[in-house]
């Protein structure tokens, strides 16, 4: 049916529409899921929708995320079509299944992106927005306002935070125009090093924390999640309060696939679904959707999004859907207290109460996911252990010894008196983010589920900062160290009646990021016209800042400058771009530093290498053996800053490496003197070379960037592995996912190691090497992945060690953090 429209309210039964939240009293509910894709498949609502639905039933779960496109609903400027999402709502309703619908992508008339640009588009994805909630006014209490603009291919041809925060100010105002109780939640963030801090803070800076209403943001971890989930969520909630108010979270987005590291294991997806979500609740998450109800495709393990769904792409339901369902049983009546960091040796958990029976439950695992360990807990009368799959069986009351898992059980009936101090008296943030000099608030809070608390501090170790327990005033004085601090106080706690009061003593921690007033950042980067250096001035500040930074190039002693002085001002809580063209008065002859100082800070160097462009002056003959190598300037891998990962243990003489790299007209050369303890171990398939010794060389093409999100078609990561699963050295384009066709590669042991040399033609990678000239800059950084056959490493994680050049953990996915390589005759 199409619709023109009319702004007409659809009622139920002629009466005023009332959502499935509140009809079925949904709201509380802290899970939810991505399950039905119904919009993806309308016409199969009677089949795979109704499928789902059961599935869904059956789990316990009454909330379904799904998309609502604008190109489909609107085909054509002002003309518009319901019938999809009428048929969406008429679905779930009937099911009882509250939508949460995400407005997104772009209109039907965009060519070639899915972005909207200027000023018009954003008003008519606003106009869209008006119309779809007011048709469904009182019956989606909740609306997403895009999905993961920070990344392609959702927000194309780039992710742009200040066109993304144009259209959430447009879209949040005429959502509430249509129906002034609706919940605006955004900014529905892809995982990027793992939230994405930069894209967020850009929005924040330009206002985006007073549009939305919940905090939307999404993550995927296959890796044990006991310390980075607390920790993001920390990061998220101290970010919200630092440019306003701290807003209800939700993860609209989390998975865990089956298939990791090579291995289909679904006995540890479904241990890790359920420990997701249980540290998400714990510490201050309000809602979950699971991402995937239904796996894609059960026929690729390679792709490990295919593997994340609860149920395989066949109909049959993994251990996670079990799992999840006790999960929901056990977790969805009960009032989550809080963690519960230590049980044992490794064991930890989350303290749940029971409002109807004023019973306590403890759910609890290890972290290592493989093993058991038995640990005593009080229980009471009456007390049972739920499996992690639902069978129960009562425990004796007392202090039984109760095995743990890496799967999460449920202990129910444990003593409030053994847990309830440590999980439900906190600081009211889990972390601060403070400037030198700068006053904040930090109290102490006590869970609801404590009856007439008395809280009392003790003693507290401020870690250099001051704090008053009384009035929760919060201060870094002058001097205080930048980075981050603990604060500790020692509380005495007691609850209950005159009779029965219980009295305990617990120590609480809360952080402090203390930071610059003023922080620096500064990224090269190339145009037609030259190179130039682009960066930010941020001012954490309560007041505005007038100052100069000027650029600066730096090797072993000798500097100059890169661009000269230049005058900034920056608004309180606010930031700065600058923008200067760059001349190298001296061609680079070696590695360099570039940096920008000002407002007595430095921005964090850039790494820069000459890359000599031209045939060589002697041929090079890829055989392992690098003497042809000794007069070309090297770029050195092997300082303490670089090591990504695992930098307990590690020495330059373990892992470290001198790389060259050459550009010639119809490829490039690479060559690597790696120092290794323990040389060429690698008996992976090319396409996991990563996992153990190998060399990445990281490339892109159209110059130095700040954009955080890969373009394919400009930037390349290359592996290269000095042996492999066949005993023969390798060349691949992981994004490819492919060998690098025409490529050759040979390696060598060597007294400290061994040495790699590779030469890849311009065609294998489907480069353009016409436009390269002397004087053009382009994104690179080089990297060693190195595996002794000696090491070890906890069940989940990745044994070895990674060194990177000038960027991060996250070359593979960010090229902001790259280094710059500039072509130089040679």
């Amino acid at each position: 049916m199409l619709t023109i429209v009319t702004g007409a309210l659809l009622a139920v039964g002629g009466m005023q529409a009332t959502s499935v939240a509140a009809q079925r009293g949904l709201e509380a509910s802290p899970f939810a899921i991505n399950g039905t894709k119904l919009f993806h498949v309308p016409g199969e609502v009677s089949t795979t929708v109704a499928r789902r639905l059961a599935w869904m039933k059956e789990l316990g779960v009454r909330w379904d995320r799904t998309d609502l496109w604008w190109h489909v609903v609107e085909p054509e400027p002002g003309r518009f079509d319901f019938s999809r999402p009428d048929l969406a709502i008429a679905t779930f309703e009937k099911a009882g299944v509250q939508w949460y619908p995400i407005l997104c992508y772009g209109a039907a008339w965009f060519k070639d992106r899915t972005g909207p640009q200027t000023e018009d588009e954003f008003a008519a994805f606003a106009h869209f927005a008006n119309r779809i909630v007011s048709r469904y006014r009182g019956r989606v209490p909740y609306w997403s306002v895009w999905n993961e603009p920070n990344i392609a291919p959702f927000w194309t041809p780039r992710p742009n935070p200040d066109h993304y925060a144009r259209l959430l100010r447009l879209a949040a105002a005429a959502i509430r125009k249509a129906d002034p109780k609706a919940k605006v939640c955004a900014p529905a963030i892809a995982p990027i090093g793992p939230w994405d801090r930069a894209f967020t803070e850009r929005l924040f800076q330009l206002g985006g924390l007073r549009d939305l209403d919940v905090f939307d943001y999404h993550y995927y971890r296959n890796g044990s999640p006991e310390e980075e989930v607390p920790t993001e969520i920390a990061e998220i909630r101290a970010t919200m309060r630092r440019y306003g108010k701290e807003k209800p979270i939700w993860v609209s987005e989390t998975g865990v696939s089956t298939w990791f590291d090579g291995v289909e294991s679904p006995e540890r997806q479904a241990a890790l679904v359920v420990r997701n979500q249980l540290l998400c609740l714990a510490h201050g998450v309000s809602r979950v959707f699971y991402f995937d109800l239904q796996n894609w495709f059960d026929d690729q393990p390679q792709t490990w999004d295919t593997h994340l769904g609860l149920v395989k792409a066949s109909g049959e339901p993994k251990p996670s859907f079990h799992a999840y369902r006790t999960l929901v049983r056990e977790v969805g009546r009960r009032r989550v207290v809080g963690p519960i960091r230590a049980l044992g040796k490794s064991g930890t958990g989350v303290l749940l109460y029971d409002r109807a029976t004023g019973r306590y439950t403890l759910a609890a695992w290890i972290r290592p996911l493989s093993g058991t360990e038995s640990v005593p807990l009080a229980t009471l009368p009456g007390a049972e252990q739920v499996g992690p799959y639902g069978d129960r069986r009562p425990l004796a009351p007392g202090e039984p010894s109760v095995v743990l898992s890496p799967n999460p059980a449920f202990f129910v009936g444990v003593r409030s008196d053994r847990f309830l101090a440590e999980a439900g008296v906190r600081f009211d943030a889990p972390l601060t983010i403070l400037a030198v000099g700068e006053t904040g608030s930090l109290r102490l809070v006590t869970d609801a589920s404590i009856p007439n608390p008395s809280v009392s501090v003790r003693r507290v170790e401020a870690d250099g900062l001051d704090w008053n327990p009384i009035t929760g005033r919060l201060r870094a004085p002058k001097g205080t160290e930048i980075g981050l601090r603990v604060l500790r106080a020692h509380v005495a706690v007691s609850w209950g009646g005159r009779r029965d009061r219980v009295r305990r003593t617990v120590v609480v921690e809360a952080k402090v990021r203390v930071e610059p007033a003023v922080t620096v950042t500064m990224r090269p980067g190339w145009s037609g016209q030259g190179i130039f250096a682009a960066g930010t001035v941020k001012n954490s500040g309560t007041r505005d800042i007038r100052g100069r930074i000027e650029g600066m190039r730096q090797a072993g002693t000798w500097s100059t400058t890169l661009f000269p002085s230049m005058p900034v001002r920056v608004a309180a809580r606010g930031e700065a771009a600058f923008r200067a063209p760059i001349a190298l008065a001296t061609a680079p002859k070696g590695e360099e530093i570039w940096t920008v100082r000002g407002f007595l800070e430095q921005a964090r160097p850039v790494w820069m290498y000459p890359v000599p462009l031209g045939e060589p002056p002697s041929p090079i003959v890829v055989d392992g053996r690098l003497g042809e190598w000794e007069a070309t300037p090297a770029a050195l891998v092997g300082r303490a800053s670089q090591v990504v990962r695992n930098p307990s243990g590690w020495e330059p003489e373990s892992a470290s490496a001198r790389f060259w790299c050459r550009f010639a007209p119809e490829g490039f050369f690479l060559a690597a003197e790696v120092t290794d303890d323990d040389p060429m171990v690698n008996d992976e398939p090319p396409y996991t070379m990563w996992r153990m010794d190998s060399v990445e060389l990281y490339l892109g093409l159209g110059g130095p960037t700040a954009r955080t999100v890969l373009d394919k078609s400009l930037e390349y990561q290359l592996g290269f592995a000095p042996t492999s699963q066949d005993g023969k050295p390798d060349a691949f384009w992981f994004h490819e996912d492919r060998p690098i066709a025409g490529a050759r590669v040979a390696a060598r042991r060597t007294r400290q190691g061994y040495a790699l040399e590779a030469w890849v033609p311009w065609s294998g990678i489907r480069a353009d090497a016409s436009r390269f000239r002397p004087g053009m800059a382009v994104g690179l950084d080089f990297k060693i992945n190195d595996r002794d056959r000696r090491d070890r490493a906890p069940a989940g994680e990745m044994p070895g060690r990674d060194l990177v050049w000038n960027g991060t953990g996250a070359n593979w996915i960010d090229p902001s953090n790259w280094g710059i390589g500039v072509l130089v005759r040679g």
